[in-house]
């Protein structure tokens, strides 16, 4: 695949059935401290995030225990701004790796998704941030600079930064016999729209598909467009475009799919009808218990805790994808039901503080692992939580993209559909957005944990090496698809 595009948060407890929390973050580089802060990004022109050699890396935080090691590598760091996987050797662990490129940004954009388009919602949802993220990045060469600044200060990252991202995920995945990432994208041009040459021209040379349609004749333009969705998602995700969504006004449609399959490294052992209970609703001070699948094992897994304050916290298991660096996260509250309540003391660093910790070199506990089946599909427009976040020019001034095509045009739409499948043999994930443009360590041993997910849950996938979300997901009712 040479394409290098990305594939899309809302929590909140529904009155009769509280939230049952998905946390999906499928990671790529990030970085995140609670000193961290993310202050300016200088754009990369780059339009579909090639990054050439003699483009030089972002900063990287780096702790101060390495500082020393990292000077060695900086040099090189410095001439090939390319991410390496060195090939391992005898004294591999007396010469430490360089640390592959953080991206706090792409990190906190994701939370910032994740607080407005998650953590409200009162159903099951997921959403892939780092997706709609690229895609608005590549606007930066067709914007004014005042969109330019609005685009740099809502997606915290660069084009460069998100292309890096996209290819290290794609290289980690293609050593993979069992796992598979596939990503792709196209730009759908109305009759008499003409993509300015220089963008049209690296979109081309980085394999994007330029498909020619007559939006006039809306149904098929539409079908064209949902078509090519229905085949890079493999079938699971049929639509991201409505006729009804489509008129004369409009000029372009840009869309990109991600589409990921993982197998766990630790397979379960059975599958038998369990519990799985709903939180107290308004209505209901009890429980609701409902019957579904449940899937067990008894295993070694990494296990943490997260401790709040006033009593609340989270505790959270990793389960590993076989031969790869993504892991799935699963979280749940300390005190049995309170969900909601812990989830909202939740923070940026805790997320980035369990991410990072699947890398370190900690022990595993034993665990009883009960966890539901479950599908999960979600359609949602993020256009009012892109302008809570200050980008507003390329929704409502017609000069902000003012470079982009052979006319004015503004964003009618952003909208991403992601469908997330959790069964015995591992997980399925695909999404995809759209752009719609219109004119206009030694210690005792830890004790055998029981880890029953048959309450409301977080649940994250995530890249242990690059350490960025990439799906972030609510369920409320493992039973319900």
């Amino acid at each position: 695949m040479s394409v290098t595009s990305l594939v899309d948060g809302e929590f909140l407890l529904r009155p009769s059935n509280r939230a049952c929390w998905i946390f999906l973050i499928f990671a790529s580089s990030l970085c995140l401290t609670t000193a961290q802060t993310v202050q300016q990004f200088a754009y990369n022109t780059d339009f579909f995030f090639r990054n050439p050699s003699e483009i030089y890396p972002q900063p990287v935080y780096v702790p101060k225990s390495q500082q020393e090691t990292i000077k060695t590598y900086e040099k090189i760091q410095f001439e090939d701004s390319s991410l390496r996987f060195p090939a391992p050797n005898q004294n591999e662990q007396q010469q430490p790796r360089p640390q592959p490129p953080k991206t706090p940004g792409a990190m906190q954009f994701a939370w910032n998704m994740m607080k407005m388009m998650v953590l409200p919602r009162q159903d099951n949802t997921v959403i892939c941030p780092i997706l709609p993220q690229t895609l608005l990045a590549t606007l930066h060469d067709g914007a004014d600079r005042a969109a330019q600044a609005e685009l740099s200060s809502s997606l915290l990252a660069t084009s460069q930064e998100l292309g890096q991202i996209v290819r290290s995920q794609e290289l980690a995945i293609r050593g993979s016999s069992v796992n598979r990432l596939d990503q792709a994208m196209a730009v759908f041009l109305g009759t008499d729209t003409k993509i300015s040459k220089p963008i049209q021209d690296k979109a081309l040379q980085n394999g994007v598909e330029f498909v020619p349609v007559n939006f006039l004749n809306r149904n098929t333009a539409a079908a064209t467009a949902n078509d090519w969705v229905a085949r890079k998602s493999q079938g699971l995700i049929r639509e991201i475009v409505a006729p009804t969504a489509l008129d004369a006004s409009t000029r372009l449609l840009m869309a990109s799919v991600i589409n990921f399959k993982g197998k766990w490294k630790f397979q379960f052992t059975k599958t038998e009808p369990g519990l799985f209970e709903t939180a107290p609703s308004a209505d209901s001070r009890s429980p609701v218990a409902q019957q579904g699948p449940m899937m067990y094992q008894f295993n070694r897994f990494r296990y943490g805790e997260i401790d709040f304050t006033n009593g609340h916290g989270m505790r959270w298991v990793e389960l590993p994808y076989e031969s790869s660096s993504l892991s799935m996260v699963l979280m749940l509250p300390k005190m049995r039901h309170q969900l909601q309540q812990s989830a909202q003391q939740l923070s940026v660093a805790d997320v980035t503080e369990i991410i990072t910790s699947l890398n370190q070199n900690r022990g595993t506990n034993k665990m009883h692992l009960t966890v539901p089946k479950f599908n999960v599909f979600s359609s949602l427009s993020l256009v009012p939580a892109l302008k809570h976040l200050g980008l507003r020019s390329i929704f409502d001034r017609a000069s902000a993209l003012q470079n982009l095509a052979n006319e004015p045009l503004v964003v009618r739409d952003v909208s991403q559909r992601t469908f997330i499948s959790v069964d015995e043999q591992g997980t399925t994930a695909v999404s995809a957005a759209s752009l719609a443009f219109v004119a206009l360590s030694a210690a005792p041993p830890p004790p055998i944990i029981n880890f029953a997910v048959n309450e409301p849950f977080l649940m994250m996938i995530v890249d242990k090496i690059h350490e960025y979300p990439l799906f972030v997901g609510k369920i409320v009712n493992p039973t319900l698809n």
